[in-house]
């Protein structure tokens, strides 16, 4: 059996395929992840309430499967419904199965909140109002969003053909321009970060968070298992 060491079923609400790709590269040998896709399209209310409602029949779904912890991707879903919506769904989901539960959502409020940085910039791939209810989950989380930049994606296949590079270069610049800020984060896991996280921290001259990065470090954490040795950032080395 590969998953020796621990089995990590993965909820994606569309295709979960960069954030497989990023989660092999840090996880070591003896993890398997056991993944389950909810389908999402685009980023539409229609859409959020259809996976919301599919969320269910995957970690019911992935406890069959006998995992050790389900990660639930989506942060646009997950705030879709507001705070009070969001810690509904953490509720029924967690109360679904016997193993513990790690969202998205939570998992980069609690990476940011680890930098102890009071103000943060931010990068996406999405369009306004889903920026917007990610700032007001993190400020009221206390995390103070000094600057945020969206790149207007609809289409959720359209992130993941989004360049290491340009994500490189788009949050550089973002840092150039949120000078109070002490973290730079980059949300959604379906755009590659992750092989980039030591360089922007090293051009950005702060730490770095990634959705994927968080998760993995959450994931990890929970399990207490370490990661593959490997330039993950800052979060990871405690620094």
């Amino acid at each position: 059996m590969y998953g020796w060491r621990a089995r990590i079923g993965l909820v994606a609400p569309s295709r979960g395929d960069t954030f497989l790709y990023e989660f092999y590269k840090v996880v070591p040998d003896g993890v398997m992840g056991v993944p389950y896709s909810c389908d999402l399209t685009v980023f539409d209310r229609s859409e959020f309430d259809r996976v919301r409602a599919a969320y269910e029949q995957g970690v019911r779904t992935l406890s069959r499967e006998k995992v050790d912890i389900i990660y639930v991707g989506g942060t646009p879903v997950q705030l879709s419904a507001g705070p009070e919506g969001f810690n509904k769904l953490s509720d029924e989901l967690r109360s679904m199965t016997n193993v513990p539960v790690v969202t998205t959502a939570e998992s980069e409020l609690a990476a940011l909140q680890r930098t102890g940085a009071a103000e943060v910039a931010v990068l996406t791939p999405h369009e306004d109002d889903v920026n917007a209810r990610l700032r007001a989950f993190l400020e009221d989380g206390g995390v103070r969003v000094g600057r945020m930049r969206g790149l207007g994606l609809h289409s959720a296949y359209e992130i993941s053909f989004v360049s290491d590079y340009t994500v490189y270069r788009e949050a550089v610049a973002l840092a150039k321009e949120a000078t109070t800020a002490e973290a730079v984060h980059i949300t959604c896991p379906r755009w590659p970060t992750l092989l980039k996280i030591a360089e922007m921290e090293e051009t950005c001259g702060r730490p770095v968070t990634t959705s994927c990065q968080a998760v993995l470090w959450r994931l990890l954490t929970e399990l207490s298992i370490e990661p593959r040795k490997g330039s993950w950032g800052s979060l990871f080395n405690g620094s």
